[in-house]
């Protein structure tokens, strides 16, 4: 059977790049347990928060897991799950007492990509973490913005050739 392959064209050359056909597996994990193991771990600053579950994500993505169905958003300032900033937001007076009705983070699997994460970049001041999280799939999505202030979805399969370094297919 033959790969699929994209034309890639440049002035000079073309050239096939084979696609990758990805089946990604879903965990379907609630994002906030997500954020309460971080919170849990001492990170109540929203915004660092964010960032280690959006790496903790990527993380997951590279062996073809998908943590959560949350859409990714390229806010201002960084990738953001609305519900989990929007949570914390409103809860921000008493995170303590918010997250204590929120599952625990049970999966294993997924306890080692947050940990392997947090170990990394817990100790990484907050701008160098902002700025690692603001990577190709954020830059890629805030280009064509007409305005700071917009916010646009970070496509699932930008997130994907970013984790595995390859253009990809992505399968049901």
């Amino acid at each position: 059977m033959k790969p699929k392959t994209r034309e890639v064209k440049n002035p000079q050359i073309t050239f096939i790049m084979p696609v990758r056909t990805i089946k990604l597996k879903q965990l379907n994990l609630n994002p906030l347990s997500v954020a309460k193991y971080f919170y849990e771990k001492g990170v109540e600053n929203f915004s660092i928060n964010q960032d280690l579950i959006y790496l903790s994500y990527l993380e997951a993505l590279k062996d073809s897991y998908l943590l959560f169905k949350e859409e990714w958003q390229a806010w201002p300032n960084g990738p953001v799950t609305k519900l989990v900033i929007d949570k914390m937001f409103d809860n921000r007076h008493n995170l303590k007492k918010f997250f204590i009705g929120i599952e625990d983070l049970d999966n294993e699997l997924v306890i080692d990509y947050a940990e392997k994460v947090f170990k990394k970049y817990h100790k990484t001041e907050p701008f160098l973490l902002s700025e690692k999280a603001q990577n190709k799939p954020w830059k890629d999505a805030r280009k064509p913005l007409k305005s700071e202030k917009e916010i646009v979805k970070i496509p699932l399969e930008s997130l994907v050739k970013f984790s595995n370094g390859k253009p990809s297919r992505i399968v049901a």
